[in-house]
């Protein structure tokens, strides 16, 4: 069973946020991810990491990321599972993907990510489908490791006047 995540965005002022509206249950909120319209976004995974007490495993397709979202990233490894906005700038957003804590040889691989504008009571969200997998590289190492992932997103690609205001990620 795929469960939906609901996740505040953390290290971001929320502009114009009500905060008197009650929660939206996950019935409603899935209910409502089937009637937006989702716009498929471009994105960068620049590393994909394992930790666990035993070993630290990463895979990077960037080396030149700014150390201050780099020390971010990593002192975030141990955190719970979800998303969080690690840097925001005028053109970009640095995001970290916890997918949790699973045996040595599993992890995770993104699906899709995708943007729905703001719905009437829904904020505008950033949508996260991730799909489980079978790490060779790592299959013999001990015990459980947290996978995560840093993802950098472009957005001048986004509709103009977006704000995102919320993740939702599904899967692992």
């Amino acid at each position: 069973m795929i469960a939906l995540v609901t996740l505040i965005i953390t290290g971001c002022i929320m502009e114009n946020s009500d905060l008197s509206k009650p929660p939206v249950s996950e019935a409603e909120t899935v209910e409502a991810v089937h009637d937006r319209k989702l716009i498929p976004i471009a994105y960068a995974q620049l590393a994909y990491t394992k930790t666990s007490l035993d070993y630290v495993w990463e895979f990077r397709t960037d080396n030149q990321v700014d150390q201050d979202i780099q020390e971010q990233y990593e002192a975030q490894h141990n955190r719970v599972p979800g998303a969080s906005v690690l840097k925001e700038t005028e053109e970009e957003i640095y995001l970290m993907i916890h997918a949790g804590k699973h045996p040595s040889s599993e992890g995770f691989e993104i699906v899709s990510m995708s943007i729905a504008e703001a719905d009437g009571a829904q904020p505008a969200s950033l949508f996260i489908e991730l799909s489980p997998s079978h790490d060779e590289v790592t299959e013999g190492y001990p015990g459980e490791a947290n996978v995560t992932a840093l993802i950098r997103m472009n957005k001048k690609e986004w509709p103009e006047d977006f704000v995102l205001r919320s993740i939702r990620m599904t899967g692992v």
